[in-house]
C-alpha cells in the first residue's frame, strides 16, 4: 500500500539486541535458552514478521484516512 517491499522493511533491531532478548536472568540453567545463530535468526524473523504486519494495518489505516479527506 505504501509501496514498501517485505524484503526492504527492516525491524531496527541489531543481531546483538535480538540475542539479549533470548537471555534469561537466572541460576536455573534450565530455565536458560540457547543463543545460537539460528536461534537467534528465527527469533528475528518471528519480530520482523510481527513488525511487518503491524505495518501493513498502519498503511491501511492511513489509507483509509486519506480516502476520506474531501481535499
Amino acid at each position: 500500500m505504501c509501496g514498501m517491499t517485505y524484503d526492504a522493511f527492516r525491524t531496527g533491531l541489531t543481531f546483538r539486541e535480538v540475542w539479549q532478548m533470548l537471555w534469561v536472568n537466572s541460576e536455573d540453567s534450565s530455565e536458560w535458552k540457547y543463543k545460537r545463530r539460528h536461534t537467534v535468526l528465527g527469533l528475528w524473523h518471528q519480530i520482523k514478521k510481527q513488525m511487518w504486519a503491524e505495518h501493513l494495518e498502519y498503511c491501511k489505516v492511513c489509507k483509509e484516512t486519506e480516502d476520506e479527506v474531501p481535499f
